[in-house]
């Protein structure tokens, strides 16, 4: 009998880091799959899409359900109107020009944006992730060479998102 609470999980990435984020995800999922205190399922684009779906509504659909979104952080990324447009709003709270800096998380989600690739940080438009800590260890994920490194950085990085499950969003883990 599983008693592993559900939570599913919105991976997010531009399409020209689709093969750096495609290879951070499955080791992701790997970490997240062997949770002994969650049931995590991971939704990608790839993945769910299929031809001949209306990709929009199920990127909104699948948005509506994740309780945690994972924002692979790169300049294209940062670049893409869709992305700000869409999937950003559906964690983040970021506020207008005339209504100041960004408020937070949307209540009941919790917004993890990871370094997938260089930018520089100060300068670039953060599409309303500004007072979000940014997971990054000490350097981007594409920036890894060695798949030990690789597997390590996904492994920190699924203990991050235990850790935000628990004590961020209140969903007590199995015991």
């Amino acid at each position: 009998m599983n008693l592993r609470p559900k939570i599913e999980v919105f991976l997010s990435y531009a399409k020209l880091d689709e093969d750096a984020a495609r290879d951070l995800w499955g080791r992701l999922a790997v970490q997240l799959a062997v949770s002994g205190r969650y049931e995590f399922t991971t939704w990608q684009f790839l993945d769910a899409i299929l031809p001949g779906d209306d990709f929009h509504q199920e990127i909104i659909a699948a948005l509506e359900r994740s309780a945690i979104g994972v924002f692979a952080l790169s300049a294209p990324f940062l670049a893409s109107s869709y992305i700000a447009d869409h999937e950003l709003p559906a964690f983040v709270n970021a506020a207008g020009p005339a209504a100041g800096p960004s408020t937070g998380h949307v209540a009941g989600k919790r917004a993890v944006p990871v370094m997938l690739g260089h930018f520089d940080v100060r300068t670039a438009n953060l599409r309303g992730l500004e007072p979000l800590q940014v997971y990054a260890k000490d350097r981007p994920y594409a920036a890894l060479r060695r798949a030990a490194d690789k597997d390590q950085w996904a492994a920190d990085l699924a203990t991050a998102i235990h850790r935000i499950a628990g004590a961020r969003l209140g969903i007590a883990p199995a015991v």
